[in-house]
């Protein structure tokens, strides 16, 4: 039996605009909290690493259509678009998330592990991390303004499990990419630190998820698709535990403290 290679999206999936109105509101007011937070840290540490995060996870969601496309998520039509890109609609919600899960997420992430963090914190966060995108997303799941679609391994009612160890793994790697980067960094040198976090999103999504992008998009049948998602769950432990290995000692000498200025090199 021939399989076609790419599933094609539900198109005509249809959700319901009050809905979608109520998500982007608890999202908007999440947003204009983690922007609160970010603000306070400017002001507080006269530093902008944690506003230049919270931008950073914001211009992740240039990769949202990339990612929705390889991996099978299809947004209903009748949500507020913001985004476009690949042949891909991003909702305004989805967007707003981005400054919030992966933007000031990813910054605490980081003043944690400029403090010094043991491995055992960094996996209790990265699981608590999974469950919470597991439990979030099957509840909007239910409202049927998205869906994941194709060969999804790992499915627990509508939503496959790969997908939250691979989210998680984005804000935990971007958060170990800015601490390299402000090692290193300093003034105009900052900046980079928006980039840096878009290409650790992109690179964190590639490394642990292609796997699964694979069974979903080829039709190898129910074996080798949960093989497929089980591939990409091991590779991001795999990748957590590197980088707690990493971070898992004591603060070197003039560290930076989240609350304090930070001090050039």
């Amino acid at each position: 039996m021939q399989h076609s290679l790419i599933p094609y999206p539900p198109t005509d999936l249809a959700g319901d605009p009050h809905v979608d109105g109520i998500v982007v509101l608890v999202m908007g007011a999440l947003f204009l909290c983690a922007l609160g937070y970010a603000l306070f840290s400017l002001a507080r540490t006269r530093s902008p690493v944690v506003l230049l995060m919270f931008i950073g996870g914001g211009c992740m969601m240039l990769m949202e259509p990339l990612v929705d496309t390889t991996a099978g998520v299809w947004f209903a039509e009748s949500s507020r678009m913001f985004l476009h890109g690949w042949g891909r609609a991003i909702p305004l919600w989805v967007c707003l998330t981005y400054f919030v899960y992966f933007g000031v997420g990813s910054a605490v992430l980081w003043q944690m592990m400029q403090r010094g963090v043991s491995a055992r914190t960094i996996w209790t966060i990265y699981l608590c991390e999974v469950l919470a995108d597991f439990v979030l997303e099957s509840v909007v799941l239910g409202t049927g303004i998205y869906t994941y679609y194709g060969d999804q391994p790992l499915l627990i009612g509508r939503f496959p499990l790969w997908w939250a160890a691979v989210n998680a793994l984005v804000s935990l790697t971007s958060a170990y990419a800015v601490t390299q980067v402000t090692r290193r960094a300093e003034g105009w040198q900052l900046l980079l630190i928006v980039p840096v976090m878009v290409c650790a999103s992109a690179g964190a999504n590639a490394a642990a998820g292609w796997p699964a992008w694979y069974v979903i998009n080829s039709g190898l049948g129910p074996v080798l698709t949960q093989l497929g998602g089980l591939a990409s769950v091991a590779i991001a432990c795999s990748i957590v535990a590197m980088v707690a290995r990493s971070v898992s000692v004591a603060p070197r000498p003039g560290a930076i403290h989240p609350l304090t200025p930070m001090r050039a090199a």
